[in-house]
């Protein structure tokens, strides 16, 4: 792959600076492990790290899931907004479905994020306070 380096926000937004800019979503997924000489305070790894094809593929379909998930909690409170609206009296049990959905979101992304940490080799440092 040349010794092309990209940034994982470069990926997130779908985009590099590979040849003149965007670059299709299969070579963007197949670059991610080429992120190198990471090092901050969180607890970046010092050397590249490299995926494989099965390890792009198989974080690529957690992000999907965890996208997924999301859209589905944010599409419930939505729901039982409207049905408040609508039928004020079913307002006490949409509030509970409300209420229920940052807890999910919360641990969707928590979940998320340890897979993802632990995938790039990153660790957490505690916060100093």
């Amino acid at each position: 792959m040349g010794g092309n380096t990209i940034s994982p926000g470069s990926i997130l937004r779908g985009k590099n600076s590979i040849n003149g800019g965007k670059i299709a979503r299969r070579n963007q997924l197949a670059l991610i492990g080429q992120i190198s000489k990471l090092h901050t305070p969180m607890g970046l790894p010092m050397s590249p790290v490299t995926l494989s094809v099965e390890q792009i593929d198989e974080l690529n379909k957690k992000v999907s899931t965890l996208r997924h998930d999301i859209n589905n909690n944010l599409t419930l409170i939505m729901a039982a907004l409207e049905l408040i609206r609508y039928k004020p009296e079913m307002a006490d049990k949409m509030l509970a479905t409300m209420t229920e959905q940052p807890m999910k979101i919360s641990a969707a992304m928590t979940k998320f994020s340890e897979e993802f940490e632990r995938t790039f080799g990153i660790s957490r440092t505690p916060k100093m306070q």
